[in-house]
């Protein structure tokens, strides 16, 4: 259900789609602590964004728990894709 938050200066739109076809100023996505995008949303960030996300991530290495990192958007719309562990998709 998509949804908007006005806080000061900025604005927090929740929308539904498909992750890699999104026209925003960032995505949220959970990651791997070894942030290797595999397969699923991760192997369609990969496909769709190019080779710079991955190599963006390749240089962090890996985070821990409740850690997030940011890369360009690399070929997406979006300029930018924040990747963390706090939160598992399972939970």
């Amino acid at each position: 259900m998509p949804g908007e938050l006005k806080a000061n200066q900025s604005v927090v739109r929740l929308t539904t789609g498909f992750i890699v076809d999104l026209d925003v100023d960032a995505v949220v996505y959970y990651a791997r602590p070894d942030l290797v995008l595999g397969s699923g949303f991760g192997g369609a960030i990969a496909s769709k964004g190019g080779p710079k996300i991955q190599e963006e991530l390749k240089k962090i290495g890996g985070i821990n728990t409740t850690e997030a990192v940011i890369t360009s958007g690399g070929n997406l719309k979006a300029k930018s894709i924040t990747f963390h562990t706090a939160l598992s998709p399972l939970t």
